[in-house]
């Protein structure tokens, strides 16, 4: 029982000491800048695809924004 209490109390420890780190990369970018770059291909219906209107769609797209929703909320 101790083992467990110790092993959950270390992992504890070390993921908010992972959730303190400085922001590096491409997750600094989007701090610093507030843009957030999304890549498709216009012919891969049904994942990513132009729609009648030109705007892009699919369910990768979909995904993309539902991403981008949840780092918004952060």
């Amino acid at each position: 029982m101790r083992a467990i209490l110790a092993s959950i109390l270390l992992l504890v420890f070390f993921v908010a000491s992972l959730s303190a780190q400085e922001l590096t990369g491409t997750l600094f970018q989007i701090k610093r800048t507030g843009i957030i770059k999304i890549g498709y291909r216009q012919d891969q219906p049904p994942m990513s695809y132009l729609g009648k209107d030109g705007i892009p769609t699919g369910y990768s797209i979909d995904l993309c924004k539902l991403i981008v929703a949840e780092i918004g909320k952060k």
